[in-house]
C-alpha cells in the first residue's frame, strides 16, 4: 500500500476495533507504536511497551503524543512497513510535520 491511513479519534471511541476488523478482512498491517505506559493486560497488542529510557533512545520519531503522563511514538521505519495507524488528534499534526518517509498520509 502506498499510503498510511490514520484512524483518528479520542481515547475509547473504537479506533483499535476498526483497525483490527480492517486488518482481518483485508490483510492490512497495523502500526505497533512505542509507549511508556504499562500494558493493560497480558498479551495486549497495538503497542511495543518500553521504558522511558528506551523511549529516549528512539531515532527518527515521526509521530508523537503524550496522554495521561505516558509517551507514545512511532519511527518512520515502522510507518513505511505498515498500512493503518491508530492515532489521536494531537498526533496527526506532529506526524504531518515530521514524517518524511515514502508513504502518503
Amino acid at each position: 500500500m502506498k499510503n498510511i491511513y490514520l484512524i483518528v479519534g479520542r481515547s475509547g471511541v473504537g479506533k483499535t476495533t476498526v483497525v483490527q476488523k480492517l486488518s482481518k478482512l483485508y490483510g492490512y498491517k497495523e502500526v505497533q507504536s512505542y509507549t511508556t505506559r504499562p500494558p493493560r493486560y497480558e498479551g495486549e497488542t497495538g503497542h511495543i511497551f518500553i521504558t522511558p529510557e528506551e523511549f529516549d533512545r528512539l531515532e527518527n520519531i515521526c509521530a508523537y503524543t503524550e496522554f495521561m503522563g505516558n509517551r507514545y511514538g512511532v519511527t518512520s521505519d515502522i510507518i513505511d512497513e505498515n498500512d493503518l495507524y491508530v492515532i489521536d488528534p494531537y498526533g496527526v499534526e506532529y506526524m504531518s510535520d515530521n514524517y518524511k518517509g515514502s508513504k502518503g498520509i
